[in-house]
């Protein structure tokens, strides 16, 4: 067995180090304390990982998005003019 219990002036089974019980709370709080940071350390990788992802899907969507050619930007722009032109035709046409 790796821990022994033993009782005060009782010899020790076998070489080592001999704790009492607070040293030996403090010392499982740590183990469990360093068990947690490494669980978060993963975790925290993994956040990194995602975000990283999102990144560069994101990227490829700006990219993807902002490849529409002068062209189709400028017929746009006249379409928009356009119908803009007519509308205003159509309310003075209206009024009169």
């Amino acid at each position: 067995m790796a821990v022994d219990y033993l009782k005060k002036g009782q010899a020790a089974p076998n070489d080592g180090y001999l704790f009492n019980k607070e040293e030996e709370s403090k010392l499982r709080v740590n183990n469990e304390k360093l068990k947690l940071l490494g669980e978060i350390d993963g975790l925290k990788d993994k956040k990194i990982d995602i975000l990283q992802e999102r990144t560069d899907n994101l990227e490829k969507y700006a990219k993807k998005s902002n490849d529409t050619s002068f062209l189709k930007v400028t017929g746009y722009f006249l379409l928009g003019v356009l119908v803009t032109g007519i509308a205003v035709q159509a309310a003075n046409k209206s009024r009169n």
